[in-house]
């Protein structure tokens, strides 16, 4: 499934804060239509927690217009896989540990130049 578009300005190549926070917002929105169990477009078998890259790949062109794409990406799977406490680990000493800045999900993005 491809489902997705960049608010960029091309013009000046760089992506400002506004336009981070709508590709932030429609991950949101398409992780609650695809990744929502209760969802009647829910993608089975997808995990409805934490992002597993061995389900998803998340491709940004890194082309002419410099990072601005894979910025939006960025932005993009943070809406999709937001931070969680479910994001965690318990060490061999017993302490748990949250991942960091409240659990903040990474997730892998490949780059690729069209030149």
């Amino acid at each position: 499934m491809y489902v997705h578009f960049i608010f960029i300005d091309l013009v000046h190549n760089h992506i400002i804060t506004r336009q981070k926070q709508q590709e932030f917002l429609l991950g949101q929105q398409l992780r609650s239509l695809y990744i929502n169990s209760s969802s009647p477009s829910y993608i089975q078998g997808i995990s409805t927690g934490l992002y597993n890259q061995s389900q998803v790949n998340v491709i940004a062109d890194f082309g002419d217009e410099g990072n601005v794409v894979y910025d939006a990406a960025v932005s993009f799977t943070q809406g999709m896989w937001p931070a969680t406490t479910n994001y965690n680990i318990t060490l061999a000493n017993g302490t748990f540990v949250i991942g960091p800045l409240g659990g903040y999900q990474v997730s892998i993005l490949y780059s690729y130049s069209r030149k």
